[in-house]
């Protein structure tokens, strides 16, 4: 554009050259001859340049240039390619003559101002090292979706679960030795969280069913009307605070269906899917369905945490949760299938006052602690950390939290391992006074 810029801002005017090639001059016939044999050889682009070439011949130029003519040569690699260089035409004593072109006063401003932005742009994104600034995302556009993710895959564990379409197959151990089942629930509910979760496409995501081969002709049946669930949401969610974070900082952690083997039994009551939202090491924001119930609880850091009773043809109920330790049950739940050995060391940490209360999934025995019907959950063995993220996001968000059995707040950030195999201690408040309780009766492997 440059260029054509040039050459039309000057006027043509007859050269030297035109009239020494009509005069047949050896020399302009030989250079003729010789530029025709190169356009044949020459891909599209270098016929491009020596067509360039020829208009530049129509530039006026100082009268000590004006007899200046550039020409193109090639010559053949071992590939028989090599782009062509300029040469002058007059071939005597010196191989190099300056070629004069007057730009215009409106050209070279606007070349100065574009320089100038370029130089800019350098120092402000580049010369600190720091390289273009990080995309960021507002946390409460993650929070609405996270929610409806996990309640549209809760939706679809509750509709198999009625027409008995559960596909049970084992998919490992578990820590304990026992059967790791997986159903179609799993599969189904993974799917369309993910779908869901889709509009941020950039965003990490961590899920227990990542090698899920799901179709969307197999999820279709199950899918719910999306937008007037997601305006329920929203209403619902109308009170968090805007926070904005880098996006490389955060992840969601997905719990498509939480106490499969409770789920295969009919043991509902035990039944959660969770989404939990981190950002670097610390669990932000969690999100429990209970399909069953028909109930999300939600928390966020230094917000707190609020039940949303979703009713049919009304709109949803929202309160606060508020605790009240007066109220809370000297009880500790533990997994269904070690309460023995959780006894034993809930007796001999806190003495025989507590009741021990062997119970189904992560996120319900985490849900036991905020509503006060259990005072702490205690887990001996290795748990996935999508198993805990969103339940430890709520009790943070109330001053509580989930160390390990060291005394240490489990990590969620990209670089931490997702099993936990220090086990846990779990409580709504004073954390680490409990932990110091249990503390000398722990033995870890």
């Amino acid at each position: 554009m440059f260029i054509a810029t040039i050459i039309a801002s000057t006027s043509a005017q007859p050269h030297p050259a035109n009239e020494e090639a009509r005069a047949g001059s050896p020399r302009t016939i030989w250079q003729s001859r010789f530029l025709h044999q190169i356009s044949k050889q020459t891909t599209t682009e270098q016929q491009l340049i020596l067509s360039l070439d020829r208009a530049f011949t129509h530039i006026i130029l100082d009268d000590s240039d004006r007899e200046v003519d550039v020409e193109m040569f090639s010559s053949r690699s071992s590939y028989r390619e090599k782009r062509g260089l300029l040469m002058p035409r007059n071939y005597g004593d010196s191989w190099w003559s300056k070629m004069q072109v007057h730009f215009h006063a409106k050209n070279t401003i606007t070349l100065i101002v574009a320089v100038g932005f370029i130089y800019l742009a350098y120092l402000i994104f580049f010369a600190s090292g720091d390289g273009f600034p990080e995309i960021d995302i507002d946390v409460k556009d993650i929070i609405n979706y996270a929610v409806l993710a996990a309640e549209v895959g809760g939706h679809a564990v509750y509709s198999i679960a009625n027409e008995k379409a559960l596909s049970i197959q084992q998919k490992g151990l578990t820590d304990e030795g026992k059967a790791e089942l997986l159903t179609q629930a799993d599969l189904i509910s993974n799917f369309l969280i993910l779908d869901t979760l889709k509009r941020f496409p950039h965003l990490n995501i961590i899920t227990e069913e990542k090698d899920s081969t799901i179709t969307e002709t197999e999820a279709e049946p199950y899918r719910t009307d999306k937008y007037a669930a997601w305006l329920e949401v929203r209403n619902a969610l109308e009170k968090f605070p805007s926070h904005r974070y880098a996006l490389g900082d955060v992840q969601i952690y997905v719990d498509p269906l939480d106490a499969t083997q409770e789920y295969t039994e009919g043991l509902t009551q035990y039944v959660t899917v969770m989404t939990c939202i981190t950002v670097k090491d610390e669990p932000i924001f969690g999100a429990i369905y209970r399909p069953f119930f028909n109930e999300t609880i939600v928390g966020l850091r230094d917000w707190g945490v609020m039940r949303v009773l979703h009713r049919d043809n009304d709109v949803p109920l929202v309160e606060k949760v508020v605790l009240k330790p007066e109220e809370t049950r000297k009880t500790i739940v533990v997994s269904r299938s070690h309460a023995g050995a959780v006894e034993e060391l809930a007796k001999a940490a806190f003495g025989e006052g507590y009741t021990v209360e062997p119970a189904g999934g992560s996120g319900y025995k985490t849900l036991r602690v905020l509503n006060g019907t259990a005072e702490m959950y205690v887990h001996q063995t290795a748990i996935k950390k999508w198993d805990t993220c969103a339940g430890d996001a709520l009790l943070r968000a109330v001053g509580g939290s989930m160390l390990d059995l060291e005394g240490e707040p489990l990590k969620y950030g990209a670089t931490s391992e997702i099993l936990n195999k220090k086990g846990l201690i779990a409580t709504a408040q004073m954390p680490y006074t409990y932990y110091q309780k249990l503390k000398p009766h722990v033995k870890l492997p």
